[in-house]
């Protein structure tokens, strides 16, 4: 009678297990293979214009890596993108940052997990992470060693889209005056 009841579990017992065996491997595939895009940046604080290089960390996901999105404002427009080798979706990219403020900066990547899964796309997002110092004279576009009327109305526009502060569009205003 033991056996009997042994043998009725048995079947229903290995069921389970074969049912959780199969499904392991997708239950595990998300956290085992989570895509984390890092990077950083040098230099991180200068005068504008402001040449930055960023280097890609990313790490986790299933490489190859198929493609990397920056965006060096994080206004939802990609400046670039790097497809093709890892290695050319690795690649260091640089940005230069024409004026003052504080920026931050988005990387998103992209991976090679195979459907119907993936690929894998996460972004990471360094807020204010790139600061670009005031220089009144950077407002003088034409470089020609005087600042214009419409130098100075770009002042002001970048003042009202919170890019520079009021005290920065006098000291522009200043170098029109002179």
């Amino acid at each position: 009678m033991k056996r009997v009841i042994l043998k009725r579990m048995f079947l229903p017992i290995a069921v389970i297990m074969l049912a959780v065996l199969l499904a392991v491997p997708m239950l595990l595939a998300s956290p085992l293979v989570h895509l984390n895009p890092d990077f950083e940046a040098f230099p991180r604080v200068g005068d504008a214009p402001l040449e930055v290089r960023f280097e890609n960390w990313v790490s986790g996901g299933v490489r190859p890596y198929v493609k990397a999105e920056w965006d060096f404002d994080c206004d939802e427009v990609i400046e670039t993108t790097l497809t093709g080798t890892d290695a050319e979706v690795m690649a260091d990219v640089t940005w230069t940052y024409p004026l003052p403020g504080l920026y931050t900066v988005c990387l998103t990547m992209t991976d090679s997990f195979p459907p119907p899964s993936g690929p894998i796309v996460h972004t990471e997002t360094k807020i204010w992470y790139i600061t670009v110092l005031f220089d009144p004279w950077v407002y003088d576009t034409n470089e020609d060693g005087t600042v214009e009327k419409s130098e100075v109305i770009l002042a002001v526009q970048h003042y009202f889209d919170g890019r520079i502060t009021k005290a920065q569009v006098i000291e522009v205003a200043m170098l029109y005056f002179e």
